[in-house]
């Protein structure tokens, strides 16, 4: 090889890719979430970016926690059948804010096909807004409750009935 088969533009011909790459890592690098969770004032190279501002608004992720296995999370593909998670289908899988009572039931009531007479389930909640996280519902009561009935008693409390008083 000689010095004549070597073409002059090559190492600058690499330069603008290289540049460009360099650049492109550079850009993709400073992190919207100063501008937008921290409320800091967006500087000029920082783009607009809000978390779930278009199609994922108000998807909750759902946690269950079966509090007479000492609360143990509950997985919830598992118990409705599936191998993976990836294999549930959207409408199992997504969530939303208007579909956690009849998720809860759901979760419910595959737990007493699996044999648990009384589940206690614990439920935390917690669904995506603009801006972050909003917490819906936190471990305090038990989900499964919700569906029972309370025994009814075959003769009613007779009471006084309260007497109207006149102002004097």
């Amino acid at each position: 090889m000689t010095a004549k088969d070597v073409k002059p533009g090559l190492p600058r011909r690499l330069l603008w890719p290289v540049l460009a790459f360099v650049a492109m890592i550079a850009w993709s690098n400073i992190p919207p979430y100063r501008a937008h969770i921290k409320g800091e004032t967006r500087d000029y190279f920082v783009w607009s970016w809000m978390l779930y501002q278009q199609g994922g608004a108000l998807i909750c992720d759902v946690r269950y926690f079966d509090m007479n296995q000492d609360g143990a999370p509950i997985e919830r593909w598992k118990l409705l059948g599936y191998e993976r998670p990836g294999l549930m289908p959207d409408k199992l899988a997504r969530v939303h804010h208007k579909q956690l009572p009849t998720d809860a039931r759901r979760v419910c009531q595959a737990l007493r096909k699996a044999g648990d007479r009384d589940p206690y389930v614990e439920l935390a909640a917690r669904c995506g807004m603009e801006a972050g996280w909003k917490q819906i519902t936190s471990r305090k009561k038990n989900v499964c409750a919700h569906g029972k009935s309370k025994p009814k008693s075959k003769s009613k409390p007779k009471s006084k009935p309260k007497s109207k008083q006149g102002n004097k």
